[in-house]
């Protein structure tokens, strides 16, 4: 009901084809990686063609199913209890049962998105792909730079430090080879000393790799998507590839109290809002050149860390 009042039709229309230009990407990624070994990249290669991924909602005869919960008008105490029950109740109902990999672990109006590795497979929510994710009334390329950098984000979680370890089949199995696995974990130092610049602890560093990752592939499916044509949107003075990165930007927009900012360095496995999007931003050669950044300047280093 949330989404059917909230979710736009186009978000609907396009989230398949920003996913299909990720694949994409990621597919390209893989086949140019000449740091990996031929039989790595099949692995990889069929990790994500088995990958599932589940958009907007589930359908309407896997909704979980509230019918049995009694709501009694003036009674909050009582209703939340008798939701939690039903809660318990459904969770004990799978057990001695197969997994149920249609199953969603999040709500379809949650703002949030997952990766979980032992299914392979990631949900994006219709919550998410609302402003500032995805408006169809601005520029299509800030939608890339918002809702299409979070599916690249969750696809990317797959193939990092952690969701590495889980095979196609949501295995735990280490099918990397032993020199394309010491390249990773080279690559993966670059990322956690780079974001250790801007302040981001080593705690971070599977959160950056799916920042950076998801970026990259948005970039790339916004390429596709523009046939490699930019063009500067209608009384705008920023081009396509601008926008975009404005977009990734704007996700971000947040203020945090010092004690705050401090608590989740130390516990948070994300970075900073700010981190997120100077770390990732900075590894991206396409916005230097967007914005035409200086050679060697904060954003445009001589030297970039890049995994996926």
């Amino acid at each position: 009901l949330v989404l059917d009042l909230t979710l736009q039709d186009k978000a609907k229309e396009e989230a398949p084809v920003m996913l299909d230009g990720i694949r994409k990407s990621l597919h390209n990624k893989f086949v140019q990686a000449t740091w990996m070994d031929p039989l790595t990249k099949q692995r990889a290669e069929e990790k994500l063609a088995a990958m599932g991924d589940k958009l907007i909602e589930p359908p309407a005869n896997e909704l979980d199913k509230y019918s049995a919960i009694k709501v009694v008008k003036g009674q909050l105490l009582t209703n939340v209890v008798e939701a939690l029950q039903h809660a318990v109740n459904r969770e004990f109902s799978t057990i001695g049962k197969p997994i149920d990999k249609n199953r969603w672990s999040m709500p379809a109006d949650a703002v949030n998105a997952y990766y979980d590795g032992s299914l392979n497979q990631f949900v994006i929510p219709g919550g998410i792909l609302q402003p500032p994710f995805f408006n169809s009334k601005m520029p299509e390329a800030l939608n890339y730079g918002g809702g299409a950098a979070v599916i690249g984000h969750e696809m990317t979680h797959g193939f990092d430090n952690n969701g590495r370890y889980f095979d196609k089949d949501g295995n735990v199995n280490d099918w990397w080879q032993p020199k394309a696995e010491q390249e990773f974990e080279k690559r993966q130092q670059c990322v956690t000393k780079t974001y250790a610049q801007f302040g981001a602890s080593p705690l971070t560093v599977g959160e950056s790799i799916a920042d950076q990752g998801g970026l990259h592939m948005a970039y790339d499916a916004l390429q596709i998507r523009i046939k490699g044509k930019e063009k500067s949107a209608v009384g705008t003075p920023f081009s396509d590839n601008q926008f975009f990165f404005i977009g990734f930007a704007q996700l971000w927009c947040s203020k945090l109290r010092p004690e705050e900012a401090k608590r989740r360095t130390a516990l948070d496995p994300h970075p900073l809002p700010h981190i997120r999007v100077e770390g990732a931003i900075s590894q991206h050669p396409d916005f230097a050149k967007a914005f035409e950044c200086k050679p060697g300047s904060k954003y445009a280093p001589k030297s970039t860390c890049e995994i996926w």
